[in-house]
């Protein structure tokens, strides 16, 4: 047998729950529980995972480069395409037709990828 309700008792039962909710919060504001004295929010008790991210993101501190100065992409572009590159080729070696080429490929690619580092990218750390 299915039950349908009518607007009657919708209205008591969104009565009753108003009821309950409100007797509820008064009977924790009124009445007096425990607490343990060593629990605050800073140093709780019981560890959660969100504790956990906050004492994680304290111990790391800001991020290094100022979001306002470059974003991350500028300043690791080359480091992002050299492992988009890297990633690609090593995915294409592993299709059948283009394994011939790729697979010679990826070394020489790595190889001119870590010299454009060296002339390039790390002049520039060892100036500043």
């Amino acid at each position: 047998m299915v039950h349908r309700y009518n607007s009657t008792t919708r209205a008591e039962l969104n009565d009753l729950v108003g009821e309950y909710t409100r007797n509820r919060k008064a009977y924790f504001q009124n009445n007096k529980f425990f607490k343990h004295p060593l629990d605050s929010k800073y140093h709780p008790i019981n560890f959660s995972p969100v504790r956990f991210a906050e004492l994680y993101m304290d111990v790391i501190g800001p991020e290094p480069v100022s979001p306002h100065y470059e974003p991350f992409s500028i300043a690791r572009q080359f480091a992002l395409n050299a492992i988009f590159a890297l990633g690609f080729t090593s995915y294409f070696m592993k299709i059948s037709d283009l394994n011939w080429a790729l697979e010679s490929t990826y070394m020489g690619l790595f190889y001119y990828s870590l010299q454009y580092f060296v002339y390039f990218e790390a002049i520039k750390y060892l100036m500043l």
